[in-house]
């Protein structure tokens, strides 16, 4: 009786640590590899000039294999990101906004804030998207090349926030 339950025992514990192992090393091993083969594919369709239709199935095939990656390595920010890429494309912003936000808490990349900035315009959120852009901005001022026809009012608010800046650190010397 006793082998039995110590038996039992051990298989448990060995059958613990394999779901441990598979959770810890190789599930994001590879999503790792499938992030690797999305970002590539991602950089493929904006490079060339695709037919639409075949962008959408290329960006829809990825959303289904970055949708997995995401689910069960939530801490993977490029996943997210190349996942709301992929909804980008595909034209479904507010999906492509719920990964970009799903990012940031995990991480405040400004590339994050950069993205989902343009993402809110492009679903017609133009307030909260030019807010996200302005954040980008002031986290990575060379982003302000970046962000076109936008740049006037985000450099702008980028110049008065660093004035603002300029002006407190004199009040407190």
């Amino acid at each position: 009786m006793k082998t039995l339950f110590r038996n039992a025992a051990v298989a448990l514990v060995l059958l613990l640590a394999a779901l441990a192992v598979d959770r810890c090393f190789i599930i994001p091993y590879r999503c790792n590899i499938i992030t690797k083969q999305v970002t590539d594919a991602i950089r493929l369709i904006g490079s060339i000039d695709a037919p639409q239709l075949r962008a959408a199935e290329l960006a829809r095939n990825n959303a289904q294999r970055m949708q997995a990656c995401v689910a069960s390595c939530p801490e993977n920010v490029a996943a997210a990101m190349d996942l709301a890429a992929c909804y980008r494309i595909l034209g479904q912003h507010q999906k492509a906004i719920a990964a970009y936000n799903s990012a940031l808490r995990v991480d405040r990349r400004p590339e994050l804030y950069l993205n989902l900035g343009q993402a809110q315009i492009e679903a017609g959120d133009k307030r909260e998207g030019l807010q996200n852009l302005i954040t980008a901005c002031l986290y990575n001022p060379a982003l302000l090349d970046e962000i076109g026809e936008q740049q006037p009012e985000v450099r702008e608010a980028v110049g008065r926030y660093q004035i603002q800046l300029e002006e407190t650190a004199r009040h407190s010397r």
